[in-house]
């Protein structure tokens, strides 16, 4: 991750494939600051509703305030790009968290997949935002797929009134 400077200070990171994804592929291209330490990005046709999500607030619970993130929502393909690339999976997936260092990650949540899967889990499509996030989170953190992660996730989400 890297820091841009401009004349109002510095901005939190944009990662590499967000820079290159700025170009002519994704027109609507937007980066959203909340703090130095986390961004979201959209490289989506329509965005998501996510107004009261509290991202960054989960994320200083579950990583702590000193832990930069930065979350992508993405679409299908390049979901299924991602995937392919770095675990050889040839499908897209809802949801990848990449750790960069030990306080830096990043995390893409493919909307078209939640746009399909909310209902398989009887989840609201933001709901499901949240759901797949704070998996997302727990990965970053270090945890596997365990009754163990389980059990942190279930915490979160009643933590965050969002069972």
């Amino acid at each position: 991750m890297e820091t841009n400077n401009n004349k109002s200070g510095i901005y939190p990171y944009i990662s590499s494939s967000a820079r290159k994804w700025k170009s002519n592929t994704f027109p609507s291209y937007s980066l959203y600051v909340a703090n130095k330490d986390f961004a979201i990005t959209y490289k989506i046709k329509s965005r998501p509703y996510i107004k009261g999500l509290l991202f960054k607030d989960i994320k200083d619970k579950v990583l702590g305030k000193s832990y930069s993130l930065s979350l992508v929502f993405i679409e299908n393909k390049e979901s299924k790009k991602l995937n392919f690339q770095y675990r050889k999976k040839i499908k897209p997936t809802n949801v990848l968290a990449f750790p960069i260092n030990k306080m830096v990650g990043e995390i893409f949540i493919n909307i078209d997949s939640i746009r399909k899967e909310h209902l398989l889990f009887g989840r609201s499509q933001k709901n499901f935002i949240a759901f797949l996030y704070i998996h997302a989170l727990l990965h970053l953190k270090g945890y596997d797929h365990s009754s163990k992660m389980e059990d942190a996730e279930k915490k979160i989400r009643i933590l965050f009134g969002l069972e």
